[in-house]
């Protein structure tokens, strides 16, 4: 929890650049005292520094460019992070001992680590950076990386090349996110350098689950990767598209609300 929660304070910093810390503690509903401790553990790692009431974000390393791709991804990891928590911890729930699951890239997909048995036995494939730093800590889990390119602004590897271990293995569950989903344009996202290896994921996978907060429903998408009938079940916070949820009863894939439980 104490980690989880350092995370989104510097993601919060990287993201505004310069923050009071009066600011860090309405946001974060946190005493000033947990506030200083977890600020000195980020100035620690020597990626912010002090300044007058606040601290600011620095990346001396990085270009303006690259800055701008990480503030991208810190800005999506804090938006509705309950909700996505509430997502991931419910889908740790269809993870057995034993399983060669596939958790995709994404800002929700992130944290079904979180709520695993530490000692869970499992093979994970994965083209989430998070998701691999998270991995190693767990002495009963095997680590492929599926990608081989990593792209910042995704904080993933992508790319397939010409010869993918995805063609070799069996994957029982994909663990799936997606920028945006319709009746009519099935599951999205928002790049042609993901739709490649989200694809072909979800084609090997005997069950696939896709994590997706309604904040995603009934939206525009770049390209479509998957149709709602590629997937067994929808995790999500709550629906209130009547005719949508009508729409996946009829198609028979189990939508899980969270809200709800």
């Amino acid at each position: 929890m104490k980690s989880r929660r350092i995370e989104e304070l510097e993601n919060y910093i990287h993201l505004k650049g310069k923050v009071p810390l009066k600011e860090l503690e309405e946001k974060f509903d946190m005493s000033m005292n947990t506030i200083r401790r977890y600020v000195k553990t980020l100035l620690d790692k020597g990626e912010i520094i002090k300044v007058y009431g606040g601290v600011e974000s620095i990346k001396n390393d990085l270009t303006t460019h690259e800055n701008n791709m990480l503030v991208d991804i810190a800005h999506r990891n804090i938006l509705n992070i309950e909700e996505k928590r509430s997502i991931a911890k419910f889908a740790a729930k269809f993870i057995d001992d034993g399983d060669m699951i596939y958790i995709d890239s994404g800002t929700t997909t992130v944290w079904i680590l979180d709520y695993l048995d530490p000692n869970i036995s499992l093979t994970i494939i994965t083209n989430n950076l998070s998701v691999i730093n998270k991995a190693v800590s767990f002495p009963n889990v095997n680590i492929i990386v599926s990608g081989n390119s990593y792209r910042r602004r995704i904080n993933s590897f992508v790319k397939l090349g010409n010869h993918t271990i995805l063609d070799k293995i069996n994957i029982q569950k994909a663990f799936m996110a997606a920028t945006s989903l319709s009746k009519e344009s099935g599951v999205m996202n928002a790049t042609v350098e993901e739709y490649e290896l989200k694809s072909k994921v979800v084609s090997k996978s005997l069950k696939n689950y896709l994590l997706i907060d309604n904040n995603k429903f009934n939206k525009p998408g770049f390209i479509t990767y998957a149709e709602l009938s590629d997937f067994s079940t929808i995790i999500t916070n709550k629906m209130t598209d009547d005719n949508l949820k009508n729409y996946l009863c009829n198609k028979n894939i189990e939508l899980i609300e969270c809200d709800n439980y």
